[in-house]
Protein backbone atom coordinates (compact mmCIF):
# COMPACT_ATOMS: atom_id res chain seq x y z
CA UNK A 1 0.00 0.00 0.00
CA UNK A 2 2.88 2.33 0.70
CA UNK A 3 4.07 2.08 -2.91
CA UNK A 4 0.57 2.79 -4.24
CA UNK A 5 0.18 5.75 -1.89
CA UNK A 6 3.53 7.17 -3.07
CA UNK A 7 2.85 6.67 -6.79
CA UNK A 8 -0.82 7.72 -6.86
CA UNK A 9 -2.31 8.92 -3.61
CA UNK A 10 -5.71 9.47 -5.28
CA UNK A 11 -6.00 5.71 -5.91
CA UNK A 12 -6.81 5.07 -2.24
CA UNK A 13 -9.79 6.31 -0.23
CA UNK A 14 -9.27 8.77 2.57
CA UNK A 15 -11.00 7.40 5.66
CA UNK A 16 -11.46 10.55 7.73
CA UNK A 17 -10.95 14.29 7.82
CA UNK A 18 -12.28 16.97 5.49
CA UNK A 19 -10.94 15.15 2.39
CA UNK A 20 -12.75 11.87 3.31
CA UNK A 21 -13.83 9.90 0.21
CA UNK A 22 -15.45 6.71 1.55
CA UNK A 23 -18.94 8.24 1.62
CA UNK A 24 -18.73 8.96 -2.15
CA UNK A 25 -18.36 5.29 -3.20
CA UNK A 26 -21.03 3.67 -5.36
CA UNK A 27 -21.26 -0.12 -5.25
CA UNK A 28 -22.75 -2.41 -7.89
CA UNK A 29 -24.54 -4.44 -5.19
CA UNK A 30 -25.72 -3.52 -1.71
CA UNK A 31 -22.92 -4.23 0.77
CA UNK A 32 -23.68 -6.84 3.44
CA UNK A 33 -22.69 -4.47 6.23
CA UNK A 34 -23.31 -0.82 6.96
CA UNK A 35 -20.35 1.08 5.50
CA UNK A 36 -19.94 4.68 4.30
CA UNK A 37 -21.21 5.00 0.74
CA UNK A 38 -23.12 7.25 -1.62
CA UNK A 39 -25.31 4.41 -2.86
CA UNK A 40 -25.52 1.15 -4.73
CA UNK A 41 -26.97 -0.14 -7.99
CA UNK A 42 -29.34 -3.09 -7.81
CA UNK A 43 -29.75 -5.58 -10.62
CA UNK A 44 -30.57 -3.89 -13.93
CA UNK A 45 -32.92 -5.69 -16.29
CA UNK A 46 -31.38 -4.60 -19.59
CA UNK A 47 -34.29 -6.04 -21.59
CA UNK A 48 -36.68 -3.65 -19.80
CA UNK A 49 -34.29 -0.75 -20.33
CA UNK A 50 -34.14 -1.52 -24.05
CA UNK A 51 -37.92 -1.82 -24.28
CA UNK A 52 -38.46 1.45 -22.42
CA UNK A 53 -35.93 3.19 -24.66
CA UNK A 54 -37.68 1.84 -27.77
CA UNK A 55 -41.06 3.07 -26.45
CA UNK A 56 -39.66 6.50 -25.67
CA UNK A 57 -38.31 6.76 -29.21
CA UNK A 58 -41.66 5.60 -30.58
CA UNK A 59 -43.52 8.28 -28.62
CA UNK A 60 -41.08 10.99 -29.61
CA UNK A 61 -41.47 10.32 -33.33
CA UNK A 62 -44.73 12.30 -33.61
CA UNK A 63 -47.29 10.95 -36.11
CA UNK A 64 -45.68 7.55 -36.14
CA UNK A 65 -46.24 7.32 -32.38
CA UNK A 66 -49.88 8.34 -32.73
CA UNK A 67 -50.55 5.61 -35.28
CA UNK A 68 -48.99 2.99 -33.03
CA UNK A 69 -50.43 4.17 -29.71
CA UNK A 70 -52.22 0.89 -28.96
CA UNK A 71 -49.02 -1.04 -29.61
CA UNK A 72 -47.15 1.28 -27.25
CA UNK A 73 -49.85 0.96 -24.58
CA UNK A 74 -49.66 -2.82 -24.74
CA UNK A 75 -45.87 -2.72 -24.53
CA UNK A 76 -45.96 -0.37 -21.53
CA UNK A 77 -48.41 -2.67 -19.75
CA UNK A 78 -46.06 -5.60 -20.34
CA UNK A 79 -43.21 -3.68 -18.67
CA UNK A 80 -45.18 -3.03 -15.49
Amino acid sequence: MKIIREENSAALHIEDGERETLSQRVFLNQPARNIPMKGFVNHVDWAKVEAATRLAQLHSSGAKAASKSSEATDALAALA
